[in-house]
């Protein structure tokens, strides 16, 4: 299921409640702020946080949250980057070089998430609203 949210600081409600309704299973949450290279990632899983990665929200260029163990694609996102330790934690509060919403698009493709990279062949990238 994909869905399309406007409001993009309502993204982590909108997983976490989605993930609740389906046991076992994981709702993955991106959201960006092109102009101001701010970005979000969170993984759900029965209403708990599992991954939280947040970025230029508040506090341009700074990472301001962080919930959970790195994950294997944030190495091949993050890698040669000043700032980043491979297998570790991004450090709340500190920058990270280069980073911005453009990785959101690389982050898509590698989790091969719906909208992201190039549609196979029949392939229908819909967009539907939540209220």
């Amino acid at each position: 299921m994909q869905v399309w949210v406007e409001e993009p600081e309502n993204v982590p409600y909108y997983a976490k409640t989605v993930s609740t309704f389906f046991p076992g299973g994981s709702i993955l949450g991106l959201s960006c702020q092109s102009v101001a290279d701010a970005i979000g990632y969170w993984k759900f899983a029965d209403g708990l946080e599992k991954r939280v990665l947040e970025y230029g929200f508040c506090r341009e260029r700074t990472w301001e949250k962080v919930v959970g163990d790195p994950e294997a694609w944030e190495q091949a996102v993050f890698e040669g980057r000043e700032g980043y330790v491979p297998g570790q934690n991004p450090v709340v509060g500190k920058t990270l070089s280069h980073f911005s919403n453009f990785d959101l698009q690389k982050v898509g493709e590698m989790l091969e998430l719906p909208g992201f990279g190039t549609p196979a062949p029949g392939e229908s990238w819909t967009k539907q609203e939540v209220s």
